[in-house]
């Protein structure tokens, strides 16, 4: 039998309780020395294999200097799909892939799809090998009775990112029944909890023992490639109840349930406590020995067909090289983004007064990215078009992050080296100096233009928050306004400025967001909300339910679908509410989703719903109108420039107010509901083609590249 080959893993190995990679890592090369496959060295291996963009500098310099030793690739992620950012990590990968790997191992299905969607080129080689855990976490007894009847929840993270799923945790610790379940989260938290037990990180044998002593593992985590927790929860003869999302599916198998958000996912910890024993015997069986061999397998196929090894030139490497610095600077840049950005977003739908916490970190966040500007006017300028967005985040939930995110994907963010500014009006984080320092520097200024703060829509300060958002306005070379809602709100609170702007709503793709495929009437007709609905929006949802059951009440067949994030106070009092109304179960909530799933929830509905008081410019109706969707709306803020009098029913409010928000009648709401749900059809075909028409999102890039081409022409 031929010796296997030897193998050295490229990785800074840490001690102790640290990220899945290590612990995965860690446990591979354990088992590699175990078989005698192990090379102390990358001078003594046959095969080199580097993880991911860790250790780049040495993967680099190694290649240089084994230029006939095939180097192989590990690959999870995207990074940036589960961090919320990093898109540039994801390109230093896939450069390192290309220049220097003979083949790549992709952790998960999942993986190797979202890596080929973001542009990663299709390697020569590739296989898919899911992690597995260390022999330790295997459990080797029955499990322990349950305590006074109990069951025992578990769920663990090493990693503080909000993406490893707080807002799961945060809603069980506010919602969970604890005189059924006892839960216990393991690793670092952002949160505090209040009712489930919160335990510090532990080494392996530390969390082996924890896990054995549950009875059900929760895993919420978004975009997960291959959840090393996941997978040493269910070694360790836990069931799973999992977020249908990443490489979660590929892992749990018929060993738990997956569920979709807030919405379902206590139902499917109750579905999975029902069958605890049944299910504990269909967990699946991954063995790190299995792994290893696995890994052993295609290692020998690149020794053999890797003939010669890639060869990297001087120029890659120095290209590669370059590409380290600014990768670190922008990773730990965007780590304190990030951290800060929790603390002093004020959101779209924040009803509430600023925490002093959060004050002080919008401060200090204004500071830096002042700094930031500061800096960049001591920089050449750019011949090229250049755009900074002023520290505004891309994200797949909320109208603003996901408008910086379209942008960035035509007009990258440069956050040095930048000519142009285009700033978000709810994320004023460049201060006043520097947007005198940027004027004078003849640096052209975009403001886009949303809502403002008034008394009905923020319980604070809201003239503060008026005069910081102004001093963009004010300084701005160009005001891209998202409706006339928006300009006359502005004018009103902000005043009126004298420079250039048009009004340019939000746009939406109407090649992704289209009409589903329609076999005949659906029954019952399904009636759709989405978006985030903090506490203070609960009577969008109130409203909503009322009219349902009026509408039911006069014999329409209809029921609600709720997807989003919905706050726990509001979710009480839409399910109080309905439980009194008898709607209950033609209700459903389908929690968060994200941007790449949103045309299929639209296609599974008939019509939109949309009660919230003067919204400025809304992408979810914008985005209902693109699938065909009839809009059921309150008549005020920016959504009738949207829908029209022929792509929906306007229900009137009373007038407008700016005081406090104002609902249209439940019986006006019930009135809507039937007259679409009657005769659909014409307001559908009329949805789409104003959609189209309107608001497709090829002519709201092309103004913007005129605006940008054009400023950048004045100040040249």
């Amino acid at each position: 039998m031929a010796e296997p080959a030897k193998i050295h893993i490229l990785f800074p190995f840490r001690e102790g309780p640290w990220g899945g990679s290590n612990q995965f890592l860690s446990a591979l090369r354990q088992e590699l020395r175990r078989v005698d496959a192990w090379a102390p060295s990358p001078r003594e291996a046959d095969v080199v294999l580097f993880d991911s963009f860790n250790s780049a500098a040495d993967v680099i310099a190694w290649k240089k200097a084994l230029p006939d030793t095939p180097f192989i690739q590990r690959i999870d992620g995207p990074v940036s799909r589960y961090r919320g950012a990093n898109r540039h990590v994801d390109k230093l990968i896939h450069a390192l892939g290309r220049a220097i790997a003979d083949g790549i191992v992709f952790q998960s299905a999942y993986s190797e799809r979202a890596n080929l969607a973001l542009g990663m080129a299709p390697p020569r080689r590739s296989v898919v090998i899911l992690n597995a855990p260390g022999a330790v976490y295997f459990r080797t007894s029955a499990p322990p009775a349950i305590p006074g009847g109990r069951i025992r929840l578990v769920a663990s993270s090493w990693s503080a990112n909000w993406n490893k799923g707080f807002e799961i945790y945060r809603h069980l610790d506010e919602n969970l029944d604890f005189s059924r379940y006892q839960m216990t989260f393991v690793g670092n938290s952002p949160i505090s909890f209040r009712n489930i037990e919160h335990v510090p990180p532990q080494d392996n044998a530390g969390l082996a023992d924890l896990l054995r002593k549950g009875d059900i593992y929760v895993t919420a985590s978004v975009d997960d490639p291959c959840s090393n927790s996941l997978i040493e929860a269910m070694a360790s003869g836990l069931p799973a109840v999992a977020l249908n999302s990443g490489g979660h599916p590929e892992l749990l198998g018929k060993g738990g349930a997956l569920f979709e958000g807030v919405g379902d996912v206590i139902g499917a910890i109750d579905k999975v406590a029902a069958r605890i024993d049944s299910l504990r015997a269909a967990l699946p069986s991954r063995s790190i020995a299995a792994t290893a061999d696995e890994y052993l397998r295609f290692m020998a196929e690149v020794l053999t067909q890797a003939r010669p090894p890639r060869r990297l030139s001087m120029l890659q490497a120095l290209e590669l090289r370059a590409m380290l610095p600014l990768a670190r600077a922008r990773s730990k840049a965007e780590a304190v983004n990030q951290r800060l950005r929790s603390l002093l977003s004020t959101g779209t739908d924040s009803q509430h007064t600023d925490s002093p916490i959060k004050t002080i970190a919008r401060k200090a966040y204004r500071f830096v990215r002042g700094t930031q500007a500061a800096i960049n006017c001591l920089l050449p300028r750019r011949a090229r078009l250049a755009v900074h967005y002023g520290g505004a985040r891309v994200g797949d939930v909320g109208g603003p992050l996901v408008k910086v995110k379209r942008l960035s994907e035509h007009f990258p963010d440069h956050p040095l080296g930048f000519n142009l500014v285009y700033l978000l009006s709810n994320a004023p984080y460049l201060p006043a100096p520097a947007l005198r320092l940027l004027k004078a520097r003849g640096i052209p200024i975009v403001v886009n233009q949303n809502g403002v703060f008034y008394p009905g829509w923020y319980a604070g300060d809201w003239k503060t928050p008026n005069r910081i958002m102004g001093e963009a306005f004010y300084a701005a070379d160009w005001v891209f306004y998202q409706s006339e809602f928006c300009r006359r709100a502005a004018e009103k609170f902000l005043g009126v400025r004298a420079g250039p702007g048009e009004v340019l709503y939000n746009a939406v793709d109407t090649g992704r967001f289209k009409p589903a495929p329609r076999h005949g009437a659906r029954r019952p007709f399904t009636f759709l909300i989405t978006g985030k609905i903090g506490d203070h929006l609960s009577y969008r949802l109130e409203s909503t339910i009322a009219g349902l059951a009026a509408a039911r009440a006069q014999g329409l067949d209809a029921r609600l679908q709720i997807a989003g994030t919905v706050d726990a106070g509001a979710r009480r009092t839409a399910d109080a509410l309905a439980d009194r109304l008898g709607v209950s179960n033609c209700l459903s909530f389908s929690g968060r989703y994200r941007q790449e799933d949103a045309p299929s929830i639209y296609g599974a509905a008939d019509a939109y719903v949309m009660t919230k008081y003067n919204d400025p410019c809304p992408n979810t109706v914008l985005e209902a109108l693109a699938c065909g969707l009839p809009i059921v709306y309150s008549a005020s803020g920016g959504v009738p420039e949207l829908v029209g009098s022929d792509a929906g029913i306007g229900l009137d409010c009373g007038g407008e107010n700016w005081d406090r928000p104002l609902v249209p009648p439940v019986e006006a709401i019930a009135a809507g509901m039937m007259k679409i749900a009657h005769a659909p059809d014409g307001y559908a075909s009329a949805a789409r083609q104003r959609a189209v028409e309107r608001f497709d999102i090829s002519h709201w890039l092309d103004r913007h590249r005129a605006v940008f081409a054009q400023l950048l022409e004045q100040h040249s």
